[in-house]
């Protein structure tokens, strides 16, 4: 049995590919949680010296906008596909939605990559 690429409105159907983008979009903001928890607990460790501290900071701190960002984005991108897909119907590669989940992954992607801020950016913010 082959699977359709893009069935149009022919039959009713679900996007494989809004499955795969809405997870990565999940996966996306499950890792920056937990990035965002291991800075704080480095951040908060009290018997490093400021040297060590400094190094193992890898130079990079949160911005909370572009964090919140990203959660917000990977909630909505997991949403849309709940919302608009039956996978009770026969499968699709592609269908009506999924340029909307491909551009959430895109917004996704771009909040996720300006949530961190290396430390020269913030030193130089005239750049």
């Amino acid at each position: 049995m082959e699977v359709p690429l893009f069935s149009g409105h022919s039959y009713p159907e679900w996007a494989l590919i809004n499955l795969l983008l809405s997870i990565a979009g999940v996966i996306i903001a499950v890792i920056i949680v937990f990035r965002v928890l291991m800075l704080k607990k480095r951040e908060s460790a009290d018997d490093e010296t400021e040297q060590e501290y400094e190094s193992e900071k890898k130079h990079k701190h949160c911005r909370l906008t572009w964090f919140a960002a990203t959660l917000v984005l990977g909630i909505a991108g997991a949403a849309v596909f709940l919302l608009t897909e039956d996978m009770r119907r026969q499968m699709a590669m592609v269908d009506d939605w999924t340029i909307v989940n491909a551009v959430i992954l895109v917004a996704e992607l771009v909040s996720y990559l300006l949530t961190f801020e290396r430390k020269e950016e913030a030193q130089n913010p005239e750049r």
